[in-house]
């Protein structure tokens, strides 16, 4: 009796165990935990019967959260899946349960990227064809030939794959590495190998280029190796006779095979990092060529100091200048150095940071992106004019340059626009500086503008009267510092626009800053605002001798005649100016 109630016990506790393991179904395979807790899970059937392409999932993750590896196939699975063409296992896949794929003679092909050998139950692929090719890392290879399980295919060999024209082997998956075997298309010109390249969703380091891969290719005129590079193969690159550079980003000499740049003219230039310039000077296999430099990083060419962004692109940023800069300065669209051309796509933050002489710089098209403050404190700047190319630009950027009377913007350009020397965003909905040398006393934001951005009129200290339209909603950081001839604000904001940190530092609370007569409460309970001598805007409209006029400018006390009343005679007058009191 005692031994039937342990045997009970024991089946519901093996019961309970398997309920607790977690079971779901994702594309609709089905899936079930290992073991409770354990991230792993097995394949235990299908939704729909697969067909033709079987491609096992490394991880899986259910609707229910969390993320598992798939590391076995239970028994039986897919026995009966008879149109199965190719099955591809994961690098996880340890175990293949008994009779998994027993009815599955239809198999073409067998992918599996774990570099152990797994574990195959008895008759696994038992009708299978044992000639199918079956693919494997190129390292594990030879334990799958050998191992008692796998040995029953005849025709193992190594995974390859196809990634921009070349051809790859795969080599490990722990680490993920690669091995160039070929190309698709005879490359020409510049070849870039890849320090990665990228094979069903896993990046694999390209460590090797095999040997007379791209031997005879006479179209090759330079050639550049990535730093995970570490052998190129013998007679790799044999008769290359129009090679005119090498560059070669490994800070370890990478291992040459046998003539592997027989042909190739060894006083072309051959780039290397700098702190491995030596290393190479003496490795017997690179010295070979007598012009061996460092990889440039930062040169100088008209007073300018470029940095490179992308060696291989060859694609430069300007950094800074000398003081050899003329007053007026042009921003290059490329600049050649070293033999080499450079296309000059940004300028740096800081760049011409207080450079008290350039008076007007011209930035070419091409240009892309100015940094942060890159013109800030130009006390001599006059003019910049923007190409339609340039699409970013920092805050900052002509931080007090207190000459500065006018920012042009081409006009093709997509992200900025430039009225009257004001720049403002390609829909002027924001208006991003107001340079700080323009001479006019008073200005009206254009009625588009809803933002007036970081820094935008700091500085501007000609000016005595500023009109903010209704559309305004915010106003950035230090957006009017240092404007210490303001005199007099009109905001026709109906909602109290939003201020950032030191809008209206150095600015005298003092003045008369006119408001919506409605909305003058809320202006006296928002911060800052508060503290201004704030008044109410009495009229807009108003009638006068049977004309009735609107008023356009509140600060410049400007209207015009809108409409007219039964009170206006037979012959009116339109008068240069006019009285109301209100």
């Amino acid at each position: 009796m005692k031994k039937a109630f342990f045997t009970s016990v024991l089946a519901l506790l093996a019961a309970m165990s398997a309920w607790a393991q977690n079971s779901f179904t994702v594309n609709g395979l089905n899936y079930q935990e290992t073991g409770v807790g354990t991230g792993k899970v097995k394949i235990t059937g299908y939704t729909t019967r697969p067909t033709g392409v079987l491609d096992i999932p490394e991880t899986v993750s259910p609707s229910s959260g969390g993320s598992y590896t798939v590391t076995e196939i239970a028994d039986e699975v897919f026995s009966s899946c008879d149109n199965l063409t190719e099955v591809i296992f994961p690098s996880t896949i340890t175990e293949i349960g008994e009779y998994a794929f027993y009815y599955s003679r239809d198999l073409t092909s067998i992918t599996c990227y774990a570099s152990t050998p797994p574990a195959m139950g008895e008759n696994a692929f038992g009708t299978a064809d044992k000639t199918i090719p079956v693919y494997v890392p190129a390292n594990a290879l030879s334990s799958y030939q050998s191992n008692a399980d796998w040995s029953e295919f005849t025709r193992t060999t190594y995974i390859t794959f196809i990634s921009n024209n070349l051809e790859y082997k795969l080599l490990y998956t722990s680490p993920n590495q690669a091995e160039i075997i070929g190309y698709t298309t005879t490359p020409t010109g510049v070849l870039n190998i890849p320090a990665t390249v990228s094979h069903k969703g896993k990046d694999y380091s390209v460590i090797t280029i095999a040997e007379e891969v791209f031997a005879e290719c006479s179209g090759l005129t330079e050639l550049v190796f990535p730093e995970s590079l570490r052998t190129i193969g013998a007679h790799a690159f044999h008769y290359c006779q129009d090679l005119t550079s090498i560059t070669c980003y490994n800070t370890t000499p990478p291992n040459v095979g046998e003539s592997a740049f027989e042909g190739a003219d060894k006083t072309i230039p051959v780039y290397v990092p700098a702190e491995a310039l030596s290393s190479y000077r003496s490795n017997a296999n690179w010295s070979v060529f007598t012009n061996l430099q460092a990889i440039v990083t930062e040169f100088t060419v008209g007073g300018l100091t470029y940095k490179v962004i992308d060696q291989t692109a060859k694609t430069v940023e300007v950094k800074s200048s000398t003081d050899e800069l003329p007053s007026t300065v042009t921003i290059p669209p490329t600049v050649s150095y070293g033999g080499k051309n450079y296309t000059v796509t940004a300028i740096a933050s800081s760049a011409f940071y207080q450079n008290q002489t350039i008076t007007a710089i011209t930035i070419f098209e091409g240009i892309t992106s100015i940094g942060n403050n890159t013109f800030g404190r130009c006390f001599a700047l006059t003019t910049v004019n923007i190409p339609a190319s340039l699409t970013q630009m920092g805050d900052w950027v002509f931080d007090n340059c207190s000459a500065l009377t006018a920012i042009n913007v081409a006009g093709g350009n997509t992200a900025y626009y430039s009225g009257n020397g004001v720049l403002f965003n390609k829909d002027k909905t924001t208006l991003l500086c107001y340079p700080a040398g323009k001479p006019e006393t008073d200005y009206t934001i254009p009625n588009s503008v809803t933002v007036i951005g970081v820094n935008a009129f700091a500085y501007c200290d000609a000016l005595t009267q500023l009109t903010i339209p209704s559309s305004v909603t915010s106003i950035g950081e230090w957006a009017f510092d240092g404007c210490t001839a303001l005199a007099e604000m009109t905001v026709l904001a109906t909602v109290p626009p939003t201020l950032s940190e030191n809008v209206f530092r150095n600015i005298n609370r003092d003045i008369p800053v006119y408001v919506p007569a409605a909305s003058l409460a809320a202006y006296q309970a928002a911060e800052v605002w508060k503290e201004f001598n704030l008044q109410a805007i009495m009229v807009n409209e108003f009638t006068v001798g049977g004309l009735t006029y609107e008023v356009i400018d509140q600060t410049a006390k400007t209207v015009e005649v809108i409409n007219f009343t039964n009170e206006l005679p037979n012959t009116a007058t339109i008068p240069a100016t006019v009285s109301y009191e209100g």
